[in-house]
Formats: C-alpha cells, sequence, structure tokens
C-alpha cells in the first residue's frame, strides 16, 4: 500500500522540478535584437510608440516613416484597411502590416509584425514574462487575454519548443472598449469555449507529451 501511495509523488515531485526549470530556461535571455523596441516603456501591446486602440492613423504612419520604414508597393497592398510598410535597414521587424479605417483622425485597430532575423521566444518572455496559453497544432502563444498572439516559425507539434526558437510573426489587436465590449467579450467567451478542447495553459518549455499527461481531456496534436 504503501509503495503505491508513494508512485504518484515519486512522479509530481521530478515533474514540478522539470517545470520550474523549463521555465527559468525562458527568463534572463537578454534585450531583444536593436530595432525591436526604440521606445522607452512601450512594450507590447505598444510596439515602437504604436499602440492599438489608441494611436491616430496619422501619428502611426509619421512613426513608421521615422523608423525607416515606406509604404509597401505591389502585391499584398489591396487588402482593404489595411496598410503594409516595410524597411531594408538592418531591423528584426522587417514588414508592418496596419489596421485601421481609411481616415487620418481613425485609430490603428491592429498591427501584424513580420519577424524576419534575430527575435526569439526567448526574447519576448524576458520582456512580457511567461505566455498565457498556447495552441500546438497552429503554433501559437497568446498573451494579454489573446491581445498579443505569437506565431513561431516552426511547427511546435513537430519540433521542441525552447527559448531559440524564432518567431514568425506578431499579432497585436486593441482591447474591446466602448459599447461593442460586451458583445465583444461574448464572442471571445464563445471562441474560447469552442477552442478550449486545443488551448493550453503555458507549463513552461515542457515536451509535448508532458503536457498531454497534464491535460489529457485537451488535444495538443493530431
Amino acid at each position: 500500500m504503501k509503495r503505491v501511495l508513494l508512485l504518484p509523488g515519486l512522479i509530481t515531485v521530478p515533474l514540478i522540478t522539470l517545470m520550474l526549470v523549463s521555465i527559468a530556461i525562458g527568463k534572463a535571455w537578454g534585450s531583444p535584437p536593436s530595432g525591436f523596441v526604440q521606445v522607452e516603456n512601450c512594450r507590447l501591446p505598444c510596439w515602437n510608440g504604436i499602440r492599438p486602440g489608441e494611436t491616430r492613423l496619422g501619428d502611426a504612419i509619421s512613426r513608421l516613416t521615422e523608423l525607416g520604414y515606406e509604404p509597401l508597393q505591389g502585391e499584398g497592398t489591396a487588402i482593404p484597411n489595411v496598410m503594409n510598410y516595410v524597411t531594408s535597414q538592418p531591423n528584426s521587424i522587417c514588414q508592418v502590416g496596419m489596421g485601421a479605417p481609411r481616415s487620418i483622425n481613425a485609430k490603428v485597430t491592429e498591427l501584424t509584425l513580420q519577424v524576419c532575423k534575430g527575435t526569439s521566444l526567448g526574447h519576448i518572455i524576458d520582456m512580457l514574462g511567461e505566455p498565457e496559453s498556447m495552441i500546438p497544432m497552429i503554433s501559437l502563444l497568446t498573451y494579454e487575454n489573446n491581445q498579443v498572439v505569437i506565431v513561431m516559425r516552426s511547427e511546435m507539434c513537430s519540433s521542441q519548443l525552447s527559448p531559440h526558437s524564432e518567431l514568425l510573426f506578431i499579432s497585436v489587436t486593441q482591447p474591446p472598449t466602448g459599447t461593442g465590449a460586451l458583445a465583444t467579450e461574448m464572442i471571445l467567451n464563445q471562441m474560447e469555449n469552442q477552442a478550449n478542447s486545443t488551448l493550453l495553459p503555458w507549463r513552461g518549455f515542457l515536451p509535448l507529451w508532458r503536457y498531454d499527461r497534464l491535460y489529457p481531456e485537451r488535444v495538443v496534436c493530431f
């Protein structure tokens, strides 16, 4: 009987230790590459002085110009209410998609930051702390109640996630505000209920089979 009672404890202690070590690995990774953050007191969901839901479109365009970004010409420029900017300067964010109504006084509603080099998951964890949740099947992690979504370059279901894992792009959206906030919250709750089978709380850089053991009712990978 004692052996039976001791067995869960013998399994749990190494698991907790591994989780703590995994989380610690993501700390102290250093500052993000030059160009990712150039404005003090501006961290995601604020990026280089642009904060979705607050920054006016005209001010955002001026800020992008100051940072060396130019409007993308040709293919990919015809998406309604989305403007794309690119830079040839050494910068980990080489393309910025900016969503906003086509009015100079309108506010930016979302940013899509394409990460071309130099920024890894370890940098983001140093800036923002541990992610809130993740969906391995589509290789993303979330912050700020899904206001910040990190999409990884490699498929999480086929490669071990680590602080070295490179980012593909970062999506930043405005928080629900005003009269539509309640309706938006209801929609998000419905989406969350539908995604409960795949959404996993973040527990550090554990192998996915460990997540499968911790959350047997969730679908980790197909």
